[in-house]
């Protein structure tokens, strides 16, 4: 069965186009020429370019002759992938925002489990707090994650599941719950903090790029670490970057990112 994909090319500030790699065939009936034998790029952008993309053109709708099983696996492996710009996305905001990072730093699995390590506030009981520095901050950093994920995505199909998301979800909710009183209170400020990280998100979406490429770019190791620390997902191995290399890379966009200490276990 043949399936039907959007998407847009885009190049960086070199010239490079980063595209569908594509061969044509005609098909006999006057018909423009059909796409076949879709080849998505392994990753974007040029690691070389300083991770900017610039929008050139809506592509038209590829006609791709992918099996069924090619074509669910395909998108499986870029929906993993972008894993690392929702870790990326949680971690540059929080630290944009001078909330301290933590020596954990960022980790992804083979199968799209992320998670990034930094100060959070956290529900505690609490009711109608109303505006607090902290849990905004919190919101605003946990939000970052998926806008920044499905900014990636967006590149190659035309939707992301929100489902990967619903831990944040339940966060936020939890946070808010505890800020306001009543639902309509709940999404109006929920709605507020989503346009200030989503600004954020695009203030910074350099930093981002290159945080989530440099995690891809790392080579799979067992979470069997040799600490005894704690496996956090299914999968029997990882990608990571630690705190100190998440700063290192974030001073080369004049963010100033702060490590606190581990707690104690």
């Amino acid at each position: 069965m043949p399936y039907f994909l959007d998407r847009f090319e885009y190049k960086c500030p070199k010239g490079h186009l980063n595209k569908i790699d594509k061969t044509y065939s005609a098909n006999g009936n006057g018909d423009p020429a059909i796409e076949s034998n879709v080849k998505l790029s392994d990753t974007l952008p040029c690691s070389g370019c300083q991770y900017e993309l610039i929008p050139v053109s809506p592509v038209r709708v590829v006609h791709c002759d992918l099996t069924e099983m090619n074509f669910f696996k395909t998108k499986e492996d870029k929906y993993a992938e972008s894993t690392a710009y929702h870790e990326a996305g949680h971690v540059v905001i929080a630290a944009v925002q001078r909330v301290p990072l933590s020596n954990r730093g960022l980790r992804i699995d083979q199968k799209g489990a992320g998670i990034s390590y930094y100060r959070f506030a956290k529900p505690d009981g609490s009711a109608n707090l109303g505006s607090e520095i902290k849990r905004e901050q919190t919101i605003r950093s946990i939000q970052a994650g998926y806008i920044a994920q499905e900014k990636f995505y967006l590149r190659f199909y035309d939707q992301l599941a929100p489902s990967g998301s619903s831990t944040d979800t339940d966060g936020i909710n939890a946070l808010l719950e505890e800020m306001y009183t009543g639902r309509n209170a709940c999404e109006n400020a929920k709605a507020v903090l989503g346009k200030q990280s989503q600004q954020l998100v695009e203030d910074n979406w350099q930093a981002i790029e290159a945080l989530a490429q440099t995690l891809l770019a790392k080579q799979w190791e067992s979470q069997a670490l040799p600490s005894g620390e704690r496996r956090w997902a299914t999968q029997t191995c990882q990608k990571k970057m630690t705190g100190p290399e998440v700063v290192d890379l974030l001073y080369e966009f004049k963010i100033t990112a702060t490590l606190e200490p581990d707690p104690t276990p």
